[in-house]
C-alpha cells in the first residue's frame, strides 16, 4: 500500500497510539525461514486480541511498517552531545542487515558507518575555520617579520551554473627556507562587472585577514606583496592591481600568446558581420596551416565513425582555448602515424591521411614540444620558478633561429636521427613566433633580479643578452628588498661577521652584548676608503657607524665575488632532481648566517611565482567538483573544499 493511499485519519491514529496492540513475536520453530540468528530479532507481527495472538496478513503493510518503526524508536544520545542521533533500534536493524551479507571474522560495525554528531558539511566547516586561523597566524607572523610574499589571482566562470569564481593564492618562503603555496580562497566573485577596480577591491578584501589587523592594507604590507596574473586588461590596468601592488605578468600566458597568435584561427568584423575563422598568416605558410586543417578533419572523421576505440593511443582533437591543444592533436597523429595509416587502409579510407604531410607534421611536433617543456617548468608552484624565466626565454628564442641545414635530433625512443633542413613555410612559422616572443614575452627587472640570485646563473648573466639598464634596475630591487627585509635585531657581532666576510677577514672574538642596531644613512665610500686595520675597532666602538647601506653593499659585493664549488653545484643539482627544484633554497639556507640580509631578500624575491598556474589548477578542480550531479553546491561550500584541499596539511 502506498503512503498517499492511506487516509490521514489512520496515519494520525497509528502515530498517536502510545501502546499498540501489535507486537513482534518469535517465529514458530517450523516456520522460521532459516537457522540464522537474525530471525531471532525479526519475527512475524501479530495482533493481541483477548490475550490471543492473531497473525497480521502481509496485505496490512501499514501496520507492519508502524510496528517496525516503533521497534526503532529508542533515541541514542552520545556522551559528548545533548542532541539525540541515530536510535538504538535503527542501529540494531542495520547491524542485523549487514550481518546477513557479511560472513567475516571482522564484521562491519554499524556504529563505524554512521555519521558523527555533526554532519559531514559541519565537520568540514569546523576544520576549515580551524585551519584558516592557523594559516592567518602563520602569514601574519611572516609579514610582521618584514618578509615579502607572492600572490596569484584569476577569475573563471563555471559553465554549468554561470557563477564567476575568483581564485587567490599566496606563495612564501618560511624561515626554514621551505616554499609554501597556499590557496586563500576560490569563492564567488561578488561584482557583476569584472573591472580592474572591482578586482582590486575584492583582492584586498580577501587578503586583509591574512596580512594582519595592524596594517589593513594601508601601509607597508602593500610593498611586501607581488601579484602574478595573466595580461588581461582588467588584471594589469593602471587603475587596478598595479596601482597599489607590485604586478608581475604570467610567463605561461606570454608563451601561450606568442604561439597561439601565429597558429590559431581568428575572426574579424567585416561590414558589420563576423567573419569565418581564418589564419592571419596563411599566406606566409600555407602548407603548415593546410596540414593543421587536414589533421583536424582526420581526427573528426575517426571519432565520428567510432574508429578511435580501435586506435592506441587514441587521437585527440585540438582544444581551441589553449595552444597546447595543437601539440596534443598533432602528437597523437605523429606518434603512431604508420599504424594509423594501416588501420585506415583496411577501411579503404587511406586518403584521409594521404593529405597530411608526415615530415611537416613531425617538424611541428618537435618544434612545439620545447614550448610545452618550458611551460611545465614555469607553471610549477611548489618550488621557486621566477629565476627560470630569463633562461627559458633565451632558449625559446634560440629554438626559433633559422636552420637551413641537416641536423641530428633524438626521437621519442632516444635514438638519434638526421633530419633534413626545415621547409620554407616552416621557417616562416619559426620567424613569426620569434618575433612574437621579442614583442610580447618581455623581461622585467624582477626576472633579472631572481636570475641574479641564482648562483648558477649569476656568472652567465652577460650571456643572456640582458639590457644594462635592466640589470641596474634588478640590483636596485635587490637592494631595496634587503633594506626593507633587514633583520629586526641585527647585532654588533652580526655586523662584524658580515663585514669581515666581505673583506675576507676574521672577526676578533670579543664578548659584547647583543645590541639592536638603528642604522643611519651613510655613503659606502666613506667606509670603503678607510684601509686602516682599525676598521673593526671603529665598528665596535660606534655601533651606528656601520650603516644598513654599508652592510647591504658589503653582502652584495661578497656575493658578486663568490663562485660555486663543485660540491655545491652537485648538491644543487641532486636537490633539484630529488626534491623537485629546491636546490636554490637549500643553498640560500646554507648561506643565511654568512649573508643574513641578502638571504632574507632571496626568500622574499624567489617566492614570487612565474605563472598564475595554481589559480588555474583550482579552476580545474572546481570543474571536476561542480558536475551535473553536483550543480547545487553553493560557492561557499566549493570555497571550503578548495581551501581544505590546499591547506589540509596544516592539521598535522
Amino acid at each position: 500500500m502506498k503512503a498517499h493511499e492511506v487516509k490521514k485519519e489512520l496515519q494520525k491514529s497509528l502515530l498517536e497510539a502510545e501502546v499498540p496492540d501489535h507486537v513482534v513475536v518469535s517465529w514458530p520453530q517450523k516456520e522460521q525461514p532459516s537457522s540464522n540468528s537474525i530471525w531471532d530479532e525479526f519475527g512475524p507481527v501479530v495482533r493481541i486480541c483477548d490475550n490471543q495472538r492473531v497473525e497480521v496478513q502481509e496485505s496490512d503493510a501499514i501496520t507492519i511498517i508502524f510496528v517496525g518503526c516503533k521497534k526503532c524508536s529508542t533515541p541514542l544520545t552520545p556522551p559528548s552531545s545533548t542532541t539525540p542521533t541515530h536510535c538504538e533500534g535503527f542501529q540494531s536493524l542495520l547491524q542485523s542487515v549487514l550481518d546477513i551479507g557479511v560472513a567475516s571474522k571482522n564484521p562491519i560495525r554499524i556504529k563505524d558507518l554512521l555519521n558523527d554528531e555533526v554532519t559531514v558539511k559541519r565537520a568540514a566547516v569546523k576544520t576549515y575555520k580551524t585551519i584558516r586561523q592557523v594559516l592567518i597566524a602563520k602569514l601574519q607572523a611572516h609579514f610582521q617579520d618584514k618578509m615579502d610574499a607572492g600572490c596569484t589571482l584569476d577569475i573563471w566562470t563555471e559553465p554549468l551554473t554561470s557563477i564567476a569564481y575568483m581564485s587567490v593564492t599566496m606563495h612564501y618562503i618560511d624561515v626554514n627556507f621551505k616554499h609554501n603555496a597556499r590557496t586563500l580562497q576560490v569563492d564567488q566573485f561578488p561584482e557583476v562587472s569584472h573591472t580592474a577596480v572591482a578586482i582590486l577591491k575584492t583582492f584586498k578584501q580577501c587578503i586583509i585577514p591574512f596580512t594582519g589587523e595592524f596594517d589593513n592594507m594601508n601601509g607597508p604590507v602593500k610593498e611586501q606583496i607581488r601579484i602574478t596574473t595573466d595580461h588581461a586588461s582588467n588584471n594589469c590596468g593602471e587603475d587596478g592591481l598595479p596601482s597599489e601592488f607590485q604586478w608581475n605578468g604570467c610567463a605561461d600566458h606570454s608563451i601561450s600568446t606568442c604561439v597561439s597568435f601565429v597558429l590559431d584561427k581568428r575572426t574579424s568584423i567585416v561590414n558589420g558581420k563576423k567573419s569565418k575563422p581564418y589564419y592571419q598568416f596563411y599566406a606566409n605558410a600555407p602548407t603548415v596551416f593546410d596540414m593543421l586543417d587536414n589533421s583536424r578533419a582526420f581526427v573528426t572523421y575517426v571519432k565520428r565513425v567510432g574508429l578511435n576505440k580501435q586506435l592506441t593511443p587514441k587521437l585527440k582533437q585540438a582544444v581551441a582555448t589553449r595552444w597546447v591543444g595543437i601539440l596534443i592533436m598533432t602528437n597523437s597523429i605523429d606518434c603512431e602515424f604508420e599504424s594509423h595509416q594501416e588501420t585506415l587502409t583496411l577501411r579503404h579510407q587511406e586518403q584521409k591521411m594521404d593529405v597530411i604531410d608526415q615530415s611537416l607534421l613531425h617538424e611541428l611536433v618537435l618544434f612545439l614540444n620545447l614550448f610545452q617543456i618550458a611551460t611545465k617548468e614555469l607553471e610549477a608552484f611548489k618550488t621557486p620558478t621566477l629565476h627560470l624565466v630569463t633562461h627559458w626565454r633565451k632558449v625559446l628564442l634560440e629554438h626559433c633561429d633559422i636552420v637551413d641545414e641537416e641536423r641530428v635530433v633524438k626521437d621519442k625512443d632516444g635514438v638519434k636521427v638526421t633530419l633534413p633542413p626545415y621547409s620554407k613555410d616552416f621557417l616562416n612559422i619559426k620567424d613569426l613566433i620569434k618575433y612574437q616572443i621579442l614583442e610580447k614575452f618581455m623581461l622585467t627587472a624582477l626576472h633579472v633580479a631572481t636570475t641574479y640570485l641564482d648562483p648558477r646563473q649569476k656568472p652567465i648573466i652577460s650571456e643572456l643578452e640582458i639590457d644594462d639598464e635592466l640589470q641596474r634596475e634588478a640590483i636596485a630591487i635587490i637592494k631595496s628588498t634587503m633594506v626593507r627585509n633587514n633583520p629586526p635585531t641585527l647585532t654588533i657581532d652580526d655586523k662584524r661577521h658580515v663585514l669581515a666576510t666581505a673583506c675576507n677577514r676574521h672577526p676578533r672574538k670579543r664578548k659584547r652584548a647583543a645590541i639592536p642596531v638603528v642604522f643611519p644613512r651613510r655613503c659606502i665610500n666613506d667606509f670603503s676608503s678607510n684601509d686602516d686595520d682599525d676598521d673593526q675597532d671603529d665598528i665596535d666602538s660606534v655601533p651606528n657607524t656601520a650603516t644598513l647601506e654599508i652592510l647591504v653593499i658589503a653582502e652584495l659585493q661578497a656575493y658578486e665575488a663568490f663562485t660555486l664549488s663543485k660540491s655545491e653545484k652537485r648538491m644543487m643539482k641532486d636537490s633539484d632532481e630529488g626534491t623537485f627544484g629546491t636546490g636554490i633554497l637549500l643553498w640560500w639556507k646554507s648561506k643565511a648566517s654568512t649573508w643574513p640580509i641578502l638571504a632574507r631578500a632571496a626568500r622574499s624575491i624567489l617566492a614570487v611565482p612565474a605563472s598564475s598556474a595554481m589559480s588555474e589548477n583550482n579552476f580545474s578542480d572546481i570543474g571536476s567538483t561542480v558536475s551535473k550531479k553536483r550543480n547545487q553546491l553553493k560557492p561557499s561550500t566549493v570555497n571550503i573544499m578548495m581551501f581544505l584541499r590546499s591547506n589540509i596539511d596544516l592539521t598535522k
